[in-house]
C-alpha cells in the first residue's frame, strides 16, 4: 500500500535494501540447475527485483510529490547513496526510474521537458568501495575491524544459546552435506545462512528443491537456525 502524501516535511531519509536477487552460492549437487536458473550469476538483481525497485520509486513519488519532490528532476532535491554491489546499484537505478519517470526531466528554457516521455531521466547514484564503506557496510570487518571483537564478545555473553543452536545444526548437518555435496568448510554454523538463502531463492521462484530438503519440518529447522545466526550478526 502507498502511504498518504506528506506535505509538512522538510527532509526525508529513506533507506531500502536491494530487490529480489539470485542466491549467493549453489549446491555442488545441483550446479547445472543453478546455471540455468540464475544466468546472471550469484547475488544479482532479478527481473522481479527490478520491478520491486520501480514500484518503490513510484510509491515514493506519490508520497513526496509537492513537498520534497518537484514534478521535474532537480538535482538539489535528492542525493542517492548505494553500497558498491551490482544488485544495490541496479536497485537504486530502478527506484530512481520510478521516482523520476520518463518525461520528468529538467525543463528547457522554452518550458519543455528536457527528456521526452519515452526517454529515461538519469539520476546519479553515489557509492564508495566496500572496504571503505563505514556508512552502509559498517557491520563488516573490512569496514570496521572492531566488529570482529564485538562479535566474539557477543557470542561469549550468549554461549548457552549458541551451544543449543550448534547442537541443532549438528543434528541435520550430515543429511544436508549428503544431499547437497557441500563440504565441512561450507557447512559450518557461520556459513549455513547461505544454505537457507539458496532455498529461499528457489522457493520464491517456484523452483523444485532437492527432494530430501523438501520437508516442512526440516525447512523450519534450517530457517530458525539461519534466523538466529543472522540476528546475531546485527546484535
Amino acid at each position: 500500500a502507498v502511504a498518504a502524501p506528506v506535505t509538512d516535511v522538510e527532509l526525508a531519509l529513506v533507506m531500502w535494501r536491494h530487490g529480489d536477487r539470485s542466491p549467493v552460492e549453489c549446491f555442488p549437487a545441483t550446479v547445472d540447475l543453478c546455471a540455468e536458473r540464475w544466468p546472471q550469476g550469484f547475488g544479482m538483481l532479478t527481473a522481479e527485483g527490478m520491478e520491486l525497485g520501480l514500484a518503490l520509486g513510484k510509491a515514493l513519488r506519490t508520497r513526496y510529490s509537492g513537498s520534497l519532490i518537484r514534478p521535474n528532476y532537480t538535482r538539489t532535491d535528492i542525493t542517492v547513496r548505494s553500497s558498491d554491489f551490482d544488485r544495490t546499484l541496479m536497485t537504486a537505478q530502478a527506484v530512481m526510474q520510478g521516482l523520476y519517470p520518463p518525461g520528468s526531466g529538467p525543463q528547457t528554457k522554452d518550458g519543455k521537458n528536457g527528456l521526452t516521455p519515452d526517454r529515461l531521466q538519469p539520476v546519479p547514484e553515489h557509492t564508495v568501495q566496500q572496504s571503505q564503506d563505514t556508512l552502509l557496510l559498517a557491520y563488516e570487518a573490512a569496514a570496521c575491524p572492531a566488529i570482529a571483537a564485538a562479535d566474539a564478545e557477543e557470542q561469549k555473553m550468549h554461549f548457552k544459546e549458541w551451544d543449543n543452536i550448534q547442537a541443532r545444526w549438528s543434528n541435520i548437518r550430515p543429511l544436508i552435506q549428503n544431499v547437497t555435496g557441500l563440504t565441512d568448510d561450507q557447512t559450518t554454523l557461520g556459513a549455513m545462512y547461505a544454505i537457507w538463502d539458496l532455498l529461499v531463492c528457489e522457493m520464491a521462484h517456484d523452483y523444485d528443491l532437492i527432494p530430501a530438503l523438501n520437508n516442512a519440518t526440516l525447512l523450519t529447522e534450517i530457517q530458525e537456525i539461519a534466523d538466529f545466526t543472522l540476528a546475531h550478526l546485527f546484535a
